[in-house]
C-alpha cells in the first residue's frame, strides 16, 4: 500500500520503467533515512 501510487503510476504507462525504477530506489532511500531518524528520536526522548 505505500507504494500503491507509484506501481499505479507504472502500470498505467504514465512513467517509464527506467524512471519507475529511479524513483522507486529513491524511495526505498527515504523510508530508510526517516525510519532510522524516528528510532533515534524514539531513544532520546525516551
Amino acid at each position: 500500500m505505500k507504494k500503491y501510487w507509484l506501481f499505479l503510476l507504472k502500470d498505467t504507462n504514465y512513467i517509464e520503467e527506467k524512471a519507475f525504477e529511479s524513483i522507486h530506489q529513491d524511495a526505498d532511500e527515504i523510508a530508510k533515512i526517516l525510519f532510522s531518524i524516528i528510532k533515534k528520536t524514539e531513544k532520546t526522548y525516551n
